[in-house]
């Protein structure tokens, strides 16, 4: 479960590039965050994922209790999303070696069921 990635002279030069604007992106990330945070913490339909402190948002993950009628929501205010976690871990493909053949894992069920990832950057 692991990659050799080396990057070419090209990829390298762009990281570096990027890597001059990390922390500023870091804390737009986390500014946009705070905001989903405020704005979604009041609704009992929403369930915010807890963080720790430093968490770099790569995406913003919420717990919709109807993720149908939330998703609708957001495609009718013109929201992106995306389900990245519609499938349990132990279900995909590539990690069913590694974590063996499970007949059901309900509670990792139920939670895929109700992920869904908001616009972070």
């Amino acid at each position: 479960m692991g990659a050799n990635s080396r990057l070419d002279t090209f990829q390298a030069a762009v990281l570096l590039e990027k890597l001059k604007r990390l922390d500023r992106d870091l804390a737009t990330r986390r500014r946009n965050a705070a905001k989903w945070i405020r704005e979604l913490s009041t609704r009992d339909d929403i369930i915010v994922l807890p963080t720790r402190h430093g968490h770099t948002y790569n995406v913003f993950t919420v717990m919709a209790r109807d993720l149908a009628a939330f998703t609708a929501e957001l495609k009718r205010r013109g929201i992106p999303f995306m389900r990245y976690y519609e499938k349990p871990v132990y279900r995909q493909k590539a990690f069913v070696d590694l974590y063996g053949k499970h007949e059901r894992l309900p509670h990792a069920e139920a939670a895929s069921s109700h992920c869904v990832s908001l616009p972070i950057h």
